[in-house]
C-alpha cells in the first residue's frame, strides 16, 4: 500500500505562500474561520519494520477550485467544479512542466472519479455519521472545536480528528493489519489568494486532453506516458 494509493482513493503550500505554524498540540487553538490552504505530514510504517516513509501534501482549495501539491513527487493533482455539480480533473508535473485533463473519469486514473468532498477535505463527508462519531471537544473558549470518528473501511481502520468549522483534517490514522499510516496537520493559510498564485505558476505548462495522449509522438515525456513508463 502506497501513500500515492491511498491518497488517489480518498482524496498541499507552495514555496512563498505565507502559513500560520504551531506545534500539532495547539494548531486548533490558532485556526482561522476559513482555510484556503493547509500542511500535512504524512507517515507510513510497514508490517516488515523498515524504515518510516514520510512524504508532505500540500493543499490549496477554494469554492470551485482544489489542488494537491506533491512536493516529493513533483506533481501536482486539481479538481475543479463546474456549475451543474461536475468535476474536472487534471495532473501537473511540475519538474516537466507537463499536464494531462480528464475530461471524464478514467478508471485507469482514480483521482478522476473521486467526488468533491474527498478532495475538498480529504476525506468523504459520509464516513462522519452519528454511529462513528466517539467524541468532540475544545480545548478552550478560543480554541476550534475537535470530533474525533472512527470508523472501517474494507476491512481498515480509521481514526479522524476532523475541525468540522474549517471542514479540515486535523489527523487522521489508517490501520491495515500491521501497517500504518498518518497524516498530521502541520500549517493552515487564510490567504484566498493562495489557489490564483499556485495556478499562475502553471499557467505555462503544456497540457493536453488525456484522450489526446496517444497522438504526442513529438514530446518525449508525453510518449513516455503513453508507452507506460510512468503512469500519469
Amino acid at each position: 500500500m502506497t501513500i500515492r494509493t491511498v491518497l488517489a482513493c480518498w482524496g498541499l503550500l507552495l514555496a512563498g505562500l505565507p502559513t500560520l505554524v504551531f506545534a500539532l498540540e495547539d494548531i486548533s487553538c490558532h485556526m482561522p474561520d476559513t482555510v484556503y490552504g493547509a500542511t500535512y505530514e504524512i507517515s507510513q510504517q510497514s508490517a516488515d519494520e523498515s524504515p518510516v516513509v514520510t512524504e508532505t501534501l500540500h493543499l490549496l482549495r477554494s469554492e470551485h477550485r482544489v489542488l494537491h501539491v506533491h512536493p516529493q513527487a513533483h506533481t501536482t493533482d486539481m479538481w475543479e467544479r463546474n456549475s451543474r455539480g461536475g468535476v474536472h480533473y487534471s495532473r501537473f508535473f511540475d519538474e516537466q512542466q507537463r499536464g494531462i485533463e480528464f475530461y471524464q473519469a478514467v478508471a485507469a486514473e482514480p483521482s478522476s472519479e473521486l467526488e468533491w468532498d474527498q478532495v475538498y477535505q480529504m476525506v468523504p463527508s459520509a464516513v462522519m455519521s452519528p454511529a462513528s462519531r466517539r467524541a468532540a471537544q475544545q480545548q478552550a473558549p478560543d480554541c476550534a472545536a475537535v470530533e474525533t470518528y472512527a470508523y472501517q473501511v474494507e476491512g481498515d481502520e480509521y481514526t479522524l480528528d476532523w475541525l468540522p468549522a474549517q471542514r479540515l483534517v486535523l489527523r487522521l490514522t489508517l490501520a491495515r493489519g500491521q501497517s500504518r499510516m498518518s497524516w498530521h496537520l502541520l500549517n493552515v493559510s487564510s490567504e484566498p489568494e493562495s489557489v490564483a498564485r499556485a495556478m499562475q505558476d502553471r499557467a505555462s505548462y503544456v497540457v493536453i486532453d488525456y484522450a489526446d495522449l496517444g497522438d504526442q509522438e513529438s514530446d518525449p515525456f508525453f510518449r513516455s506516458l503513453h508507452h507506460g513508463a510512468q503512469h500519469p
